[in-house]
């Protein structure tokens, strides 16, 4: 038993939608056609299988409830069935304002892998990775998920057991967390926008040691495939980086676009810590600066 988030949303079609976690993690979506009985407070239901729709196994299910309308401002939506009675408070589920979107998708051995993980002495496959992290590449992943308003914290494995998985990452145990446990085989992208008071704009890894690897793009940067596009590259192969360590640009003041790529192989992790720096001033964890997540409908599906 887990205590997850949930929106419903209805309309005047028929149409009744039930979001779990619309922000993530573990985000699903149930659609309903539906009638209003004479009596103003019975509703029949049938569980619907939109095409691109996250799979319901109970497709074509018929069901009975009971809506009662209660309160004012905001109102209440007391929805009652064969399991019992549930409350709904009126409005949407509140979407957050700061942190960033993180998307998951874990692989197993095959050509992913080998862009990255074991490119040995090939060199990594830059384009080949950063697809399939966007979800632009033909090879689908094992599995997937998406939380709005998670925090990038240090990568760190504190057993020492090499038991770092995506249940450590921020974000993703929010609302009875993700349906992944990988601890192997997965690459995060954290997406969003950084507010910058202007001038000087610097990032690093904050010693230039890890095991797998930080990709940062900025500004028009975001979403290239083009090594060049790089703003910062740390990896833990033999030959350099792409970029310089604590690489720095010029910007106007306001929001930033950024995109972090952080890889997870099988090897005993070492620390990863993210760090900016605004100006002549001190180098922080990238947790500590004004960022907010990337909301949109292409992340998050609207229902309805």
């Amino acid at each position: 038993q887990v205590t997850r988030a949930w929106e419903l949303q209805f309309n005047s079609s028929g149409l009744w939608a039930e979001i779990r976690n619309p922000c993530g993690p573990a985000r699903h979506r149930l659609l309903r056609s539906f009638q209003v009985g004479s009596n103003g407070v019975t509703v029949t239901s049938v569980i619907q299988q939109p095409e691109g729709w996250e799979l319901s196994p109970n497709a074509g299910d018929r069901e009975t409830w009971s809506f009662e309308v209660e309160g004012d401002d905001p109102r209440t939506l007391r929805i009652s069935g064969a399991n019992g009675a549930e409350v709904f408070s009126e409005g949407p589920w509140p979407e957050p304002h700061d942190g960033f979107t993180a998307q998951v998708r874990t692989f197993g051995s095959g050509v992913i892998e080998d862009a990255f993980c074991t490119s040995g002495v090939g060199g990594i496959e830059h384009p080949m990775f950063w697809e399939f992290a966007r979800g632009m590449s033909d090879t689908a992943p094992r599995g997937y998920d998406v939380v709005a308003g998670a925090r990038l914290l240090g990568w760190s494995d504190q057993t020492d057991e090499n038991r770092f998985g995506i249940t450590d990452l921020d974000g993703f145990t929010r609302h009875g967390g993700t349906r992944l446990s990988d601890q192997r085989n997965f690459v995060v992208v954290y997406t969003g926008i950084l507010d910058h008071p202007g001038g000087e704009l610097s990032f690093r890894e904050m010693n230039d040691q890890v095991e797998d690897a930080v990709w940062i793009f900025l500004d028009e940067n975001v979403g290239s495939t083009q090594e060049g596009d790089m703003f910062l590259e740390v990896h833990g192969f033999v030959w350099p980086d792409g970029t310089g360590d604590e690489p720095s640009v010029e910007l106007d003041a306001g929001p930033v676009p950024i995109e972090v790529i952080l890889p997870r192989c099988s090897k005993q992790i070492v620390d990863v810590d993210v760090e900016v720096r605004f100006g002549d001033g001190e180098w922080m964890p990238i947790d500590m600066a004004v960022t907010a997540p990337e909301i949109h409908d292409g992340l998050f599906p609207p229902p309805l």
